[in-house]
């Protein structure tokens, strides 16, 4: 059985490649996709793979070949990573990195939509006023904008755990428009690469409302990204 995780990124169509993956016949994920599994960052993480197996693939039907996960949390903590290699030392890691510019105010709209984020988007971009306080803890910091899309840090974080070939690098724009990227996907999982999920054109968790970016915001946030889309462009497992 191939195991695989998509650990990220958020607000990259994660949910979307769920859908997506979850279609076709051959695979099966864990569910539910809300709340994410978050297995292991769990304090009860206990490392056993039969209990992880029992509590998210106990269902699996003939056919199924690949199992897997998606838990976006998992990018951004090296311990995740570790814990996945220990358990599963040859899974697949899928990564879905969105054009950071765009992620970074999608990330900002859904915070404020949300009511967590009171600041406009040039003060919170810019770091103008300190971030709100929350009423409730949230698993990962809701106003972490910019350095989620930090892609270098967490690539090279999982290539410390899993060897290169492991890890499929995804482009948000790329794949959600042609469906020969997606078919790459399948292939990497090991599953039959000329399905087509009859909702491919279906969208998740896309903001409804568009906010304008001052120009300021925009010019910081190219140049606060351009080393990393200079790394992207010269990454071999980017999949552009």
């Amino acid at each position: 059985m191939n195991q695989f995780f998509i650990v990220g990124a958020q607000r990259s169509s994660t949910t979307w490649l769920y859908k997506m993956l979850n279609q076709h016949p051959e695979v099966k994920m864990a569910e539910p996709v809300r709340p994410e599994p978050k297995y292991f960052l769990s304090k009860n993480f206990d490392n056993k793979k039969d209990n992880y197996i029992k509590n998210y693939f106990y269902d699996i039907k003939g056919g199924i070949t690949a199992c897997g996960e998606k838990s976006t949390s998992y990018i951004e903590y090296e311990l995740a990573a570790k814990r996945i290699s220990s358990m599963f030392p040859d899974a697949k890691i899928i990564m879905m990195l969105r054009n950071p510019i765009k992620r970074a105010i999608s990330n900002y709209q859904f915070s404020f939509n949300n009511g967590l984020e009171t600041r406009t988007i040039s003060e919170a971009i810019l770091g103008k006023k300190p971030s709100p306080k929350l009423n409730s803890p949230i698993s990962t910091d809701p106003f972490d904008y910019l350095n989620r899309g930090l892609y270098q840090n967490y690539i090279d974080m999982y290539e410390k755990y899993f060897s290169r070939s492991n890890i499929l690098l995804l482009s948000t724009e790329n794949i959600t428009n042609n469906v020969e990227i997606l078919q790459k996907a399948y292939k990497f999982l090991g599953v039959n690469d000329q399905f087509f999920p009859s909702e491919f054109n279906d969208y998740e968790n896309a903001s409804q409302e568009k906010i304008n970016v001052p120009k300021e915001v925009i010019e910081y946030l190219e140049h606060y990204y351009k080393k990393t889309n200079e790394y992207l462009s010269q990454h071999p497992s980017f999949n552009r």
